[in-house]
Parts: structure tokens; sequence; C-alpha cells
């Protein structure tokens, strides 16, 4: 009998929001890089609504990190909103 492997794609992203103006990707890459190597930063922004980023990390385990040990951290001048991406 053949044996089915299935695996869960787990991204190892982390969604970044309520980023003040003017924050850089160097200024992610300072908080996050502790938890592990990141392999992207990706950061938008609109009119609208206040910047947002994603921060994608080498492995699932170091964005779980991250996650957990910043809960919403201050990157620039105020609150960040920091969760996994889905």
């Amino acid at each position: 009998m053949a044996q089915l492997q299935l695996e869960w794609n787990v991204s190892p992203k982390v969604y970044v929001g309520s980023l003040v103006e003017g924050t850089t990707k160097e200024d992610l890459s300072e908080v996050f890089q502790r938890y592990g190597k990141i392999k992207e930063i990706r950061m938008f922004s609109s009119e609208s609504s206040s910047a947002f980023a994603f921060v994608e990390f080498e492995e699932d385990s170091m964005a779980e990190n991250a996650v957990r040990a910043l809960g919403d951290p201050t990157i620039g001048l105020s609150k960040a909103k920091v969760s996994r991406e889905d």
C-alpha cells in the first residue's frame, strides 16, 4: 500500500501593520533580525491607510518566535500590529 504524505505549507511570513510614515526596511530589519535570518521585507503604503509590511523569514519557526516575542512593538513612533500571514 502506498503511503500518502501530506505537507503543511505554512508561510514563514509575519504581517506588520499600522506603520508610521517614514518607517524603513532597515527599521523593520533591526526589530526582526534577532529572531532569525530574514529572507525578504516587502513594504506597502497608500494615501488612505497606514503602511504595512511582510517580513519573510527563512524558516517558519523564526516567524513564530518573532510574533510570540514581539506582541505589538513600537516601530518608529507608534505601536505596530504584528501577526502571522496566512
